[in-house]
């Protein structure tokens, strides 16, 4: 009798899991999805594709962030009119991008030197990056971990 209690139990703690588990993946769904209508015409991987490649990295909420940074960048600088064709937005989306890898690695983050684009950028990104984010050593690296 106590090992069928034990095993309801334990069911049960499974179940509650699943189901929490069920939560946190479709938030974390909508989110990717929310994220990538804004650069949908540029970023041809599905919503899953990305859940995907997000799950196998050490922080795929760190990286869904830095996702959702980099679409809200796009989004600021293409409604600001900086990227009228589509030739433009692809070269804009791949700058954020470039210069997010920058940020990450311990580029200057306020700015900095470089192209008026490049500085805009980063100061754009960082309106959505966290200083939490930021300071997580496993995605961000200071300019003193190369020397």
């Amino acid at each position: 009798m106590k090992s069928l209690l034990v095993l309801f139990t334990l069911l049960a703690i499974i179940s509650a899991t699943a189901q929490a588990t069920n939560m946190v993946d479709s938030a974390f769904l909508k989110r990717i999805h929310d994220a990538k209508m804004m650069v949908d015409e540029l970023d041809l991987r599905s919503v899953e594709d990305i859940f995907r490649e997000l799950h196998i990295t050490s922080s795929p909420e760190g990286n869904l962030q830095i996702y959702e940074a980099v679409a809200a960048t796009f989004r600021d600088l293409v409604l600001g009119g900086d990227a009228a064709d589509e030739a433009g937005r692809k070269t804009l989306y791949d700058q954020i991008r470039m210069n997010v890898a920058f940020i990450q690695f311990g580029g200057n983050s306020n700015g900095g030197s470089g192209k008026r684009v490049d500085r805009w950028i980063r100061q754009t990104l960082m309106q959505y990056l966290s200083q939490d984010l930021i300071a997580n050593d496993d995605i961000f690296h200071s300019a003193d971990e190369w020397r």
